[in-house]
């Protein structure tokens, strides 16, 4: 196909927002659209492309992905492998594991499923994935897998690849729409919701195939055919300044983006203001570069705030992140991808594939190795009293931790039952609160596992804090356990250990709402012990500003606990006088170190666990039952 330079240059339009913004650069507030026209360039490249070898009679399938291994896999694989290493050597065992979960998924060009499925919840207490960025890349593999069968299907029918294109550009864009709204995660990361805008870029190619030109000559006045492009580019820009992260994306709104850089693309000649600008020098080799630009910016920004945040300021690493971003892309396409494109390295097919398929399965491995805890982090191993991070909450029974705990209301596991449900001084005991409380499950339930005459089980719901300010989470599943703790039967459960995150949820509201949080809460526990059910509640723990395992590493981190809220004082004695025990905790600062007891800022490992009841002054089975 005809080279346009102005094409390379667009890419540069689309990679810079995206970097800029990510690394806190306040330029764009929608800098993420960047992937959005690289959606469409890709759909109209791609299409031309194909088209192009169908009229030629030259089309092959094999011929196709060899492209596309040359083009995407070399520098895939070196960041992935080059970002893995690092993250081997800086992570904490669960933070490395992460990573090692998405080279299994990279590597399976899954990246988006894997990011659909994992990144929600724990995105408030932990970093972005480092290669997170990664699954627009994933997107654009699943499209190229199916696309060129329908090229060629449709190759001696134009008319009707044309109407298929519009037809599922509508659907497509018609469900992002809907599904937006519903399954706001699912929509953004996966292929049914993003298949217009590529399908925007081949329609494009379409037109311009009609045409027979690469420019849009059937306009045949060429002010009005610049007017248009000028037009579509100033609202391409425009689009980077008015969405923002409050939008439902992808959505309506994403066609504004999207149908500028179609209009753009198909309509734009070489004598347009905007194409001279975008063919200048500066802007066609960041084009060239884009790729690596996009692999490198995510990951180098991840791994300098995993060291170095807050010890840098956020401007200092915005500014870090791009410029070592630059160096390694340029030494990335210079050493890399021209290699590998000019047939200088793995010049033949079979090669290539041979490369590109050990690479993968050795990528695959790698990442098989570490989901199983069979490759650990140097952390660990520069460091012994940090193993408790590889420790994993023992349940009895062959029970999982996702048995007893979910985001919605229905999770319950019985860990253990009574042989004799009707003897005398039997006792039930309900675990409840939300992801602080499942740090509890197993430390209680060794405690309480030779007792006969007690029952333990546990309902946990993340995220949930039991109180009306949450009552709206996760579809209204917060108010729903809340309701369920409420309407237990004395008969059934004759106690309940309730505990929270109360820190992490009344440090975020204003006075008032958290008296009207906590009488709340002094409302469920009444309740409770109207119906006779002993109610004990653990008390609160430290919260940190960082990661304590992670200030032990990188000592110039400081891991500071935040502010307890005094409030919270006057409820535990006001719930003491209602009849709840309350197991204050001692200062677990003076007795123990942080970094020896939590996983993350605010949860606790299998060990921690332990020493934070034995905090609490609950060694024994009679510190809980003796009450």
């Amino acid at each position: 196909m005809r080279y346009r330079a102005e094409i390379d240059g667009l890419r540069a339009v689309a990679v810079l927002p995206v970097i800029f913004f990510h690394a806190g650069l306040d330029l764009f507030s929608g800098g993420f659209v960047g992937v959005d026209i690289f959606f469409v360039i890709s759909g109209y490249l791609i299409t031309t492309i194909l088209i192009e070898d169908v009229e030629r009679g030259r089309f092959s399938l094999l011929r196709f992905y060899e492209k596309r291994a040359r083009r995407i896999l070399p520098a895939l694989i070196v960041v992935l492998c080059t970002i893995a290493f690092i993250a081997w050597l800086v992570m904490l065992p669960d933070d490395f594991k992460k990573v090692t979960d998405q080279l299994i998924s990279n590597a399976a060009f899954l990246s988006n499923v894997h990011y659909t499925l994992t990144w929600g919840y724990f995105e408030s207490w932990a970093l972005p994935p480092v290669f997170l960025n990664t699954w627009s890349l994933a997107v654009e593999e699943q499209f190229y897998l199916f696309f060129p069968l329908l090229v060629f299907a449709f190759r001696r029918r134009p008319s009707e690849f044309t109407i298929f294109l519009l037809i599922t550009f509508v659907c497509s864009l018609l469900w992002a729409e809907f599904a937006s709204r519903l399954y706001p995660v699912s929509t953004y990361y996966l292929l049914p919701s993003r298949f217009w805008e590529m399908a925007a870029g081949a329609l494009v190619a379409q037109a311009t195939r009609s045409n027979g030109s690469g420019n849009g000559s059937m306009v045949s006045f060429s002010r009005f055919r610049d007017a248009i492009a000028g037009a579509a580019f100033v609202c391409l820009l425009l689009s980077y300044f008015l969405i923002d992260e409050s939008k439902r994306y992808p959505s309506l709104v994403t066609a504004i983006p999207v149908l500028s850089t179609a209009a753009f693309i198909y309509f734009c000649s070489e004598r347009n203001f905007f194409s001279h600008f975008l063919s200048t020098k500066f802007m066609v080799y960041i084009g060239k570069i884009s790729y690596p630009l996009y692999l490198w910016h995510f990951p180098v920004l991840i791994l300098i705030k995993y060291v170095y945040e807050p010890f840098l300021s956020s401007l200092v690493i915005g500014v870090l992140t791009i410029f070592i971003t630059f160096l390694l892309s340029v030494a990335t396409y210079v050493f890399v991808e021209l290699p590998f494109r000019e047939r200088r390295i793995g010049a033949t097919r079979t090669s290539i594939f041979a490369l590109a398929s050990v690479s993968l399965s050795l990528i695959f491995v790698a990442g098989l190795l570490g989901h199983q805890d069979k490759l650990m982090a140097r952390s660990v191993l520069a460091a012994p009293e940090l193993r408790h991070l590889t420790e994993k909450a023992a349940l009895p029974n062959s029970i999982t931790m996702d048995q007893c705990a979910a985001r919605d209301s229905s999770a319950e596991c019985q860990i253990s039952s009574l042989e004799n449900r009707d003897g005398k001084g039997r006792r039930h005991l309900l675990i409840s609160g939300d992801s602080f409380a499942a740090n509890l499950i197993s430390p209680v339930s060794n405690l309480l596992v030779h007792e006969d005459k007690v029952a333990v089980s546990a309902r946990i719901t993340y995220a949930c804090s039991f109180m009306p300010s949450g009552f709206d989470q996760w579809g209204g599943e917060c108010g729903k356990a809340r309701q369920k703790l409420e309407e237990i039967d004395p008969n059934e459960i004759t106690d309940v250990l309730f505990h929270i995150n109360f820190v992490g949820r009344l440090i975020e509201l204003e006075d008032k709402e958290r008296v009207r949080n906590l009488d709340s809460l002094t409302d469920l526990f009444s309740k409770l012990l109207s119906k006779g059910v002993k109610v004990q509640i653990v008390s609160h723990r430290d919260i940190f500003s960082q990661e304590p395992a992670r200030s032990f590493i990188f000592p110039w981190i400081k891991s500071l606990p935040l502010n307890v809220p005094d409030v919270l004082s006057e409820y535990y004695r006001k719930w003491e006088m209602l009849g709840v025990v309350v197991h204050r905790r001692s200062n677990l600062a003076k007795s123990y170190s942080p970094h020896l007891m939590y996983s993350d800022i605010g949860h606790l490992s299998p060990q921690g666990s332990e020493m934070f009841l034995e905090g609490l002054g609950i060694v024994t089975a009679e510190d809980l039952l003796s009450l």
